[in-house]
């Protein structure tokens, strides 16, 4: 059984925008700012990311697009405690983007100062990645100094956020929704190589040094100082440094150009005795060069979306088209109750009339209805005399009469 397999979530396929936000106690002029943004801006283009984008799912790759966006300063705004529910105080304080639709790929990076507490930072985790309720994928990483476990002791290096800022933000693309790449006990993509070097080419160790500075990662001319990424192909940890680059398909080359047409010939205006050709005019002055961007503000004005108009409450439905000649018609839930409800009355009706009429007849008749008894029982009889003879009676009515 793989170590880690896809639960068939979705990664993050589209092109991603990480907000680095300096919560806390946090210094403009910091080092470590802009550090920070060169690693956020530049991760997707290191050979590390070949090993990343070996990441798919039902969705497609995940990305090879991800640059960082100006920082944030909300300053210690909830104090020096971070939980949860604070994320949705950055949003309404417009320190953080609001939520966005996925196709957006806007995710905030939570990058706490030394002295921020938050509960399990340095006994449970170091940094972690979550989905707020309403869906939006966010990354919180705590200062490594606030405890020993989170850094990579005994090793001098540019940043000492580097490991866990990768480590992060790989497992979350990998794994946005908690529910693509992740194997047993929620373990994903970081967890399985955390803290781990892997010998480089030329590198048995696992890493280089420059002026003192151990490395293994080189992000647009800046050395880091991080972990490794578990493969899912070949199922090892992998810095990606003898991998080919995964990328899009180069487009064909666009055809050789033919023979430039030649230039029409200059033609004096009527009021002109002539025109400067334009190869005699002087060349115009090069541009300047670009100054440095200055630092962006504080808090960044996110423009929120605003809401569509709400339709009206009692809009009137749509007519009915009538049914065409000989159409089948289709019953529907209001015929299944009506139909048997007007059975069920009709019905009632010839009860009541029939039991009317009875009653009717019976008044007219002066009777009240035959009400059932039982039968009355009778004693028995002693037999009768036998009748006398005819002599015998007319002697009897005589005597009486006399």
């Amino acid at each position: 059984m793989p170590l880690l397999d896809n639960q068939g979530g979705p990664v993050q396929a589209a092109a991603l925008t990480l907000v680095p936000v300096f919560y806390g106690d946090w210094s403009e002029q910091d080092p470590r700012v802009e550090l920070t943004r060169t690693l956020l801006d530049g991760l997707a283009s290191t050979s590390l990311w070949n090993v990343v984008r070996k990441y798919t799912s039902g969705n497609g790759r995940v990305t090879g697009s991800m640059i960082a966006a100006p920082a944030v300063f909300p300053n210690l705004t909830y104090g020096m405690d971070w939980g949860e529910q604070d994320y949705a105080g950055l949003i309404a304080a417009d320190a953080v983007p609001p939520p966005a639709d996925g196709s957006a790929g806007i995710v905030a990076v939570v990058i706490a100062s030394p002295g921020v507490r938050a509960p399990g930072l340095g006994t449970r985790f170091c940094g972690y990645h979550s989905v707020q309720i309403w869906g939006q994928p966010y990354i919180f990483i705590g200062d490594p100094t606030n405890d020993a476990s989170c850094r990579m002791r005994g090793r001098t290096q540019t940043l000492n956020t580097a490991p866990l800022l990768v480590h992060e933000v790989v497992e979350l693309v990998t794994d946005p929704m908690l529910n693509a790449w992740v194997g047993a006990n929620m373990t994903e993509s970081g967890d399985l190589c955390a803290w781990t070097l892997v010998p480089l080419p030329g590198a048995p160790t696992g890493f280089y040094e420059t002026d003192g500075v151990r490395w293994n990662l080189n992000v647009s001319g800046t050395l880091f100082l991080t972990q490794s990424i578990w493969d899912p192909v070949t199922r090892e940890c992998s810095m990606g440094a003898e991998d080919p680059p995964i990328s899009a398909p180069v487009p064909a080359p666009a055809p050789a150009p033919g023979p430039e047409p030649a230039p029409a010939p200059l033609v004096a205006p009527s009021n002109a005795s002539a025109r400067v050709p334009p190869a005699s005019l002087p060349a115009p002055p090069a541009p300047p060069p670009p100054r440095p961007a200055a630092h962006p503000p504080v808090h960044p004005p996110w423009l929120r979306p605003k809401p569509p108009p709400l339709a009206a409450p009692f809009a009137p439905a749509a007519p009915l088209a009538p049914l065409a000649q000989g159409a089948p018609r289709t019953g529907g839930v209001g015929e299944v109750i009506i139909l048997p409800g007007i059975f069920l009355f009709a019905l009632t009706c010839v009860l009541l009339f029939f039991i009317r009429r009875r009653m009717s007849r019976n008044a007219r008749d002066g009777q009240a209805p035959p009400e059932p008894t039982a039968p009355e029982p009778t004693a028995p009889q002693a037999p009768s005399a036998p009748p006398a003879p005819p002599a015998t009676r007319a002697l009897a009515l005589v005597a009486h009469a006399v």
